[in-house]
């Protein structure tokens, strides 16, 4: 048979008189045929819901890796910024221990250190040695007294 045939035959099984007694009565029968029907549906919707759950977990975990992600970007970024400060304060310290060195390594400060230390004198200079004990009385006698010079002007 042709289309046509088959689709005036639909068009005519479909398109009957009926009832509403009828249609009633082939409802009630039909309703067991529905239960089964509706099985199925649970299973779609478990599997759906399921699917969705695991779309839902996976997001999930995509969001907490960027968020792990962005702290760990934040507390490089302080490390960072303190390294930064550290490697200030130690080009500050290296540039004092350059001056220092420049002024141990000039001629004024050996001769300073050889008078003090080792008691070298030039020509024509006299050497006076003092005992320690009388150093040490004259040098908490002046500290003494700058201290009460610097309380009274207070």
């Amino acid at each position: 048979m042709n289309k046509k045939g088959k689709r005036l035959r639909n068009f005519e099984k479909n398109n009957r008189e009926f009832t509403v007694r009828q249609q009633k009565e082939k409802k009630i029968r039909e309703v067991p045929e529905v239960v089964e029907i509706r099985k199925p549906k649970k299973k779609k919707r478990i599997k759906i819901n399921v699917r969705r759950f695991a779309g839902f977990m996976i997001v999930c975990v995509f969001i907490m890796s960027i968020g792990v992600s962005v702290i760990n970007l934040f507390k490089l970024e302080a490390e960072k910024e303190d390294l930064e400060k550290q490697q200030a304060n130690l080009k500050e310290v290296k540039e004092k221990l350059m001056a220092e060195l420049e002024y141990v390594d000039s001629s004024e400060y050996i001769e300073q250190q050889a008078r003090k230390n080792l008691r070298l004198i030039k020509e024509n200079e006299i050497l006076f040695v003092l005992p320690e004990e009388v150093f040490a009385e004259e040098k908490q006698e002046t500290e003494e007294s700058t201290e009460n010079n610097g309380k009274a002007e207070n």
